[in-house]
């Protein structure tokens, strides 16, 4: 049953909803207006905004979260946090998975992120975007999520900074913690002058055997400074430190904790606080093997100084002039000049013309073949020249020169050794004269003289008889070998005698009678005299030989031998008769060597060249005919 109205009913309730449309239009138009303040400040703050729903799809933007992601609103709607397009980077630069994206997190755990730094990578625009995030949820009045805002700050810079300042510091420990030198950091204490540090690399720990912790617990100057005097000197150079006072590559000795000894070379820098505190950066570096290297070169200098001042021959040095810019006190013993006497003279003052020209041509032949770049920079060059002595004479030298170059191989002077031959060039000229004196004998001897190399067994010199005894020319007997020049038993004989005498020291000449092939094939008695000529070590390379025709010796042995032949086979048949022979008492019949008796006038015919006649002695008549008077006969 409908209610009946009155008309002053029915006009309050139309006033009534009037009133109330109007205040539903006015609470719209506030609406309206406090979304459009919203929006209008969504859109002016500087931090980016985007709004996801629960489904994480984009609803709604600001111009910042455009402009940062370089998307358009429209291109930004509807995207969600799944979309393949976004590659979240974390702080170590390894891409994130989908569960660790902000919104999806939100999601996760229904809770709001704070501060949560990451890094945006989309595909459609290139670079990386790095971000400081925070993302709230918004629930509705079941409390569940109804969208999640996302707001996040562009730290793209101070990210880049902050990795660049990473990198300083992770290079600078690096730097600190690999450094081969020590490197530490320490600041004044209270209890003055002692110092406390604060940094102490391993280098540190290495050199002086001590930790940071051992050092600030056992005091810097009571370790390493055990001698009372250098501890109380480090302490005054501590106090000047602290007035601003540098060091710069001191030497200073300390003991490690193992008790060695050890050279250290400290430079120090300091740092004033506006609290008046002094740090002090030190850098120790060891020094203990340059200090032996330098005492060792040192000692070597000593050495060397000693030998080239004790040195009989004289060590100089010269300029690209070929002015002498050192020479050695030898130069005095040797010479007559002193050092300071021979450094103010020219090199025309100092040997004879031919000397000095000789010098000239050569350098200014090494000089050219500087220009080669194939030419051994080390060569040395050997001359031997004239050099005036202060009394006037003139003495020989064997200057042994080499170039001195600077680092990058340049020359820039020369340096050399000059050594006396005089008395070498002295026994040289008269071996020279006497060489020549014996090359006038064996060239007019009428024996062969001959060199004869072992290793090869060919002549390296054969004097001119060589033609006129064995037909062949100087020239072709020198490429003649041994084997070629003797008959096959005579070869064999004097290789078989030269080994006996190798295998015997060498102790006697070689004395044999060969038999040499002519040109023409005939062959030669010779006698052969040789002797072994040696190298600078001792071997036997060579063989010095006479060869002298012994054929008429030799026929007169023959002929001697035969003579001596016919004496001996006589005098063998003369023998046949002597000694003791058996004969019969008898009848006188004589027994031979078989046993058989024979007439003593058939032996003795047959062992001699008697023959035989027959007559009677007186004797025998008397006896055989004694009615015959022999005498009157």
């Amino acid at each position: 049953m409908s209610e009946k109205l009155t008309y002053e009913e029915l006009v309050q309730r139309i006033q009534g909803l009037e009133q109330a449309e109007v205040q539903h239009k006015r609470a719209i138009d506030t609406l309206r207006e406090n979304e459009n303040r919203y929006q209008s400040l969504i859109q002016k703050i500087q931090a980016a905004v985007v709004v996801h729903g629960a489904d994480t799809k984009i609803i709604s933007s600001n111009y910042k979260a455009q402009e940062l992601l370089g998307l358009s609103e429209d291109q930004m709607l509807g995207k969600t946090a799944f979309d393949p397009g976004w590659k979240f980077i974390r702080s170590d630069k390894k891409e994130m998975t989908v569960d660790e994206y902000p919104v999806n997190q939100v999601l996760a755990k229904k809770q709001p992120l704070r501060g949560f730094s990451c890094g945006l990578r989309h595909h459609e625009k290139s670079g990386l975007l790095w971000m400081l995030v925070s993302a709230d949820p918004v629930l509705d009045e079941n409390g569940k999520i109804h969208q999640i805002i996302v707001t996040f700050v562009d730290i793209t810079e101070s990210k880049q900074a902050q990795d660049i300042i990473h990198e300083q510091a992770t290079t600078l420990s690096n730097i600190l913690e690999k450094a081969a030198d020590g490197i530490c950091v320490c600041h004044n204490i209270p209890e003055e002058p002692y110092i406390r540090f604060t940094h102490w690399n391993p280098r540190m720990t290495e050199i002086t055997g001590y930790t940071i912790n051992e050092i600030n617990k056992l005091g810097w100057y009571q370790t390493v400074y055990p001698d009372p005097e250098i501890r109380q000197q480090a302490i005054e150079k501590m106090t000047r430190m602290r007035k601003g006072d540098d060091l710069h590559s001191e030497e200073w000795v300390i003991t490690t904790k193992y008790g060695e000894k050890k050279h250290l070379s400290i430079s120090t820098s300091t740092v004033k606080n506006e609290d008046g505190k002094v740090h002090a950066l030190a850098v120790m570096k060891d020094v203990s093997e340059r200090q032996k290297a330098e005492e060792a070169l040192r000692e070597s200098h000593r050495k060397y100084q000693n030998i080239i001042e004790k040195s009989e021959d004289i060590i100089w040095t010269s300029d690209l002039n070929i002015k002498t810019t050192y020479v050695s006190p030898s130069i005095e013993k040797k010479l007559g000049f002193s050092p300071k006497e021979r450094m103010a003279q020219g090199l025309e003052e100092q040997m004879p013309p031919s000397s000095y020209t000789a010098i000239i041509e050569r350098f200014a032949q090494e000089l050219e073949r500087e220009n080669d770049e194939n030419v051994d920079p080390n060569r040395i060059i050997r001359m031997e020249v004239e050099y005036y002595h202060k009394n006037g004479s003139i003495l020989w030298f064997e200057n042994i020169a080499s170039g001195l170059r600077d680092e990058n191989g340049t020359l820039t002077g020369i340096h050399g050794i000059s050594r006396d031959i005089t008395d070498k060039k002295l026994v040289e000229r008269a071996l020279q004269e006497s060489e020549e004196k014996y090359k006038l004998l064996a060239e007019n001897s009428a024996d062969v003289i001959y060199k004869l190399n072992l290793e090869n067994e060919q002549c390296t010199y054969a004097s001119p008889a060589v033609e006129a005894m064995f037909g062949y020319t100087v020239k072709e007997s020198l490429s003649l070998k041994a084997q070629d020049m003797l008959t096959g038993e005579s070869y064999v004989e004097q290789r078989d005698k030269l080994i006996e005498s190798i295998e015997g020291g060498y102790r006697n000449p070689v004395a044999l009678e060969l038999e040499v092939i002519r040109k023409d094939g005939s062959t030669l008695p010779v006698e052969i005299n040789a002797n072994f000529l040696f190298d600078e070590h001792g071997n036997p390379v060579e063989i010095l030989g006479v060869a002298r025709d012994i054929t008429e010796r030799k026929q007169a042995e023959n002929k001697l031998l035969a003579e001596k032949n016919k004496l001996e086979d006589a005098l063998a048949e003369i023998k046949k008769l002597s000694g003791l022979l058996p004969i019969c008492a008898s009848c006188k019949n004589i027994r031979d060597d078989k046993g058989y008796w024979n007439q003593i006038e058939t032996y003795i015919k047959e062992h001699s060249e008697a023959e035989f006649t027959h007559s009677i002695c007186p004797q025998c008549a008397k006896k055989l005919y004694p009615d015959l008077d022999f005498h009157k006969r």
